[in-house]
């Protein structure tokens, strides 16, 4: 099986399963019990996002050093467990296509979890970069992150 197709197709999973989840979730709470606090941890990482996506447009280095890249983490680089969550390597239409569901989900994620949703972004972001590292260890995106 193409690991294009794999990869497509549990995206389309795991989109549809969070949708559906979200949507029963706030059926249930019937918005009845979402805080009203500043949305800290969302405007932090859709912020970065936009700011690693503008840096990675005008100096393309920026890419090459913050993406997942097997040797560079062999070699002792650990950021690239982290970085390649901020980072576009599909150009616009990955920047658009994250930013997308960052924007409508993130905000309503920190409204119905607060401060845990810096633990549901970065946990399975991460092991989401770990198992990237095996089927396509050279690439990025939030996506790993925007599914989750």
């Amino acid at each position: 099986m193409n690991m294009t197709i794999a990869v497509a197709a549990s995206n389309g999973i795991t989109v549809t399963t969070s949708m559906v989840c979200c949507v029963a979730y706030l059926y249930k709470r019937r918005w009845q019990h979402l805080s009203a606090r500043p949305l800290v941890a969302s405007t932090l990482i859709i912020a970065l996002t936009v700011l690693m996506f503008g840096l990675q447009l005008a100096y393309p280095d920026v890419l090459q050093a913050l993406r997942r890249d097997l040797a560079g983490l062999k070699a002792g680089e650990w950021w690239r467990l982290v970085t390649p969550l901020f980072v576009q390597p599909g150009g616009a239409f990955q920047f658009l296509f994250n930013m997308l569901f960052l924007v409508v989900f993130l905000p309503m994620a920190e409204r119905l979890y607060e401060a845990k949703v810096w633990f549901l972004y970065f946990v399975p972001g991460v092991v989401g970069q770990l198992v990237n590292y095996v089927g396509n260890p050279d690439g990025g995106g939030s996506s790993t992150d925007a599914f989750v």
